[in-house]
């Protein structure tokens, strides 16, 4: 096999088109049937296959139904509940890993087979591909898959597409009907029953088209059609991850959060470019995540899913914002990364949640400089007599703010002393010599005035050579509630504190 037929072969002929289908089982229960124990609806993934792939230099494979319908045996075999997540895992994750791996195990070891079945120029062999799998003797297809059934053994299938999306299925059982297996009369009667990744929880049947010369599935909105297919006689059982299945109790909080992520034009890096991830709850608790992408490339136009296990479950309306930032070094040949699209789940005993859904051209470009995205997910309550909002105004003297690296983190001090953060209040931009800026700062939950004793600014300056200054002038606070403001700090100086890269830290109390 030549480079070019290589390439080919891994990332085109045995990728598994991501199509969408219900997840109800459709179970098969006709008179003839020969099943294995293998039920969809038990043994199945609860997510389907949209799995891309980046193989080498950006070359990608959309979809792993081989390694998802190996792992699907794998399970099976080991009598091990399967991992009921609604969502794919995420590239680098134990299960991901396991099912890539898997894909490549399948491909290895049946080559030899796909590279026959591409061998069909002009279609000339359409005849003879589709009669292979009517063929219930002299090693026929259909012989095959029969003897396998027949045991008892699931089997999986590789289906060759008519178009350019080849496929995997695990077949569970046959239906004859009147068919001898013989190429003779009723061979329209020939049923196999699947498990397709593409449809994930369904029995789906699959039928010859005496008239196409091809195979289908009987669901019309089901369009994929198959030349013929080939069954996997050299299938053998790996032990999976222990990461399935996952039952929360029926106390209406939310048990954990999973992020959608899409990638937009720009990817992000991995290595040493990764992505952080903070909840913020109404508590004042914080729990974080760093590295979120496991040091993994996140391709252009594609999707991850990152889930976060709380520590401590909270009813959804407890849940405030959740916090993305970077750690790109920006300079020449730093990343960035287009993010195009985020829903975060909230996802409890009863199932999952959207909590927040924005997308964007992008939704927002992370840069060296622009590290940091909030996606506020609740505001607030509004508490009559209680402050909500913590509003800082603050003028530049006559040395700026320079942004990019050199950014500004508040936190708002409480009588309990406990604090509440919130990072890059500039957003990364410049405040100029001589100008106004207004912050303002949502309270996770409403506060008494009096339990609100400070504010302290503290600057990200690096210090040294090139590092940034900045004088600040003045500083007003007010406390906002519902129909009443309070200045709580309100002083001017030339200036009132210079931050440098030695002195990065102010406080202001009342």
């Amino acid at each position: 096999m030549n480079t070019k037929t290589a390439v080919a072969y891994l990332c085109g002929l045995l990728a598994c088109g991501a199509l969408l289908g219900a997840a109800a089982p459709a179970r098969a229960g006709q008179p003839g049937d020969v099943m294995t124990k293998l039920d969809p609806a038990v043994h199945g993934f609860y997510f389907v296959n949209q799995f891309t792939s980046d193989v080498m230099f950006d070359i990608r494979m959309d979809g792993l139904c081989s390694g998802m319908s190996y792992t699907v045996l794998d399970y099976y075999n080991a009598k091990k509940p399967i991992a009921n997540q609604f969502y794919m895992p995420q590239r680098g994750s134990p299960l991901e890993s396991f099912i890539y791996a898997r894909q490549i195990s399948y491909m290895k070891d049946n080559a030899d087979k796909w590279v026959e079945v591409g061998s069909n120029p002009g279609g000339v062999r359409n005849a003879e591909f589709f009669s292979w799998g009517l063929k219930g003797s002299g090693g026929g297809r259909l012989q095959e898959l029969q003897q396998s059934i027949d045991r008892g053994v699931p089997a999986v299938l590789g289906l060759k597409s008519t178009g350019s999306a080849d496929h995997a299925v695990i077949a569970i059982g046959y239906n004859l009907g009147r068919y001898k297996g013989d190429l003779g009369a009723f061979r329209e009667d020939l049923k196999i029953y699947v498990l397709d990744p593409n449809h994930s929880r369904e029995v789906l049947t699959m039928v010859p088209d005496l008239a196409n010369l091809w195979y289908k599935y009987t669901k019309p909105e089901y369009k994929e059609t198959f030349r013929t297919y080939l069954v996997d006689s050299k299938y053998r059982a790996t032990p999976p991850p222990a990461v399935g299945p996952t039952t929360y109790p029926a106390d209406g909080k939310v048990h954990e959060v999973v992020l959608y992520l899409k990638t937009g034009a720009d990817d992000m890096r991995g290595g040493n470019d990764n992505l952080n991830l903070r909840l913020n709850f109404a508590s004042g608790y914080q729990q974080t995540l760093n590295n979120a992408n496991l040091g993994a490339r996140w391709i252009p136009g594609y999707f991850q899913y990152v889930p976060i296990r709380l520590d401590r479950p909270v009813p959804k309306e407890e849940i405030l914002s959740a916090v993305l930032s970077t750690t790109f070094g920006g300079g020449w040949g730093g990343d960035n990364w287009d993010l195009a699209q985020l829903t975060v789940y909230g996802v409890d005993a009863n199932g999952h949640t959207t909590l927040y859904d924005q997308n964007g051209n992008p939704l927002y470009r992370f840069t060296g400089s622009n590290k940091t995205f909030t996606a506020e997910l609740k505001k607030p309550d509004v508490v009559a007599g209680k402050v909500g909002i913590v509003t800082l105004d603050i003028r530049t003297g006559n040395d700026d703010l320079r942004g990019g690296n050199d950014n500004l983190n508040v936190a708002v001090l409480f009588k309990d002393n406990t604090r509440q953060k919130a990072d890059n209040v500039n957003k990364g931009m410049r405040w100029a010599d001589r100008t106004s800026t207004k912050v303002q700062i949502l309270l996770n939950r409403a506060m008494a005035p009096e339990d609100i004793v400070g504010i302290e600014l503290t600057t990200t300056f690096g210090g040294g050579w090139g590092g940034d200054n900045w004088n600040m002038d003045w500083l007003r606070v007010t406390l906002n509630g519902p129909n009443f403001s309070k200045i709580a700090y309100d002083k001017v100086g030339s200036p009132l504190n210079r931050f440098t890269g030695d002195q990065k830290s102010f406080t202001a109390r009342w």
